[in-house]
């Protein structure tokens, strides 16, 4: 049984938002669609979610990834 890590869930909303940029960038570009300002509201809002998130996701993450070059730089300078 897999013990669930302590950023399960943010992975699990980046693969989310993976796939939902994934899916807006493979749509056809000509759907000659109406889109309401109320829906074209609530795109922008998640898109601008999505980017946030990504931020702070990598921005939470960051004193891992530079502990992780300055533990290999002091294994290879010995």
């Amino acid at each position: 049984m897999r013990s669930e890590g302590r950023h399960s869930g943010t992975r699990t909303a980046l693969r989310l938002t993976a796939a939902l940029l994934l899916a807006a960038v493979i749509a056809p570009p000509n759907a000659h669609a109406y889109i309401d300002p109320v829906s074209g509201s609530a795109i922008l809002q998640a898109l601008a979610a999505g980017v946030l998130a990504g931020i702070f996701m990598l921005k939470s993450s960051w004193h891992r990834v530079k502990d992780g070059v300055r533990n290999l730089w002091q294994r290879l300078s010995r």
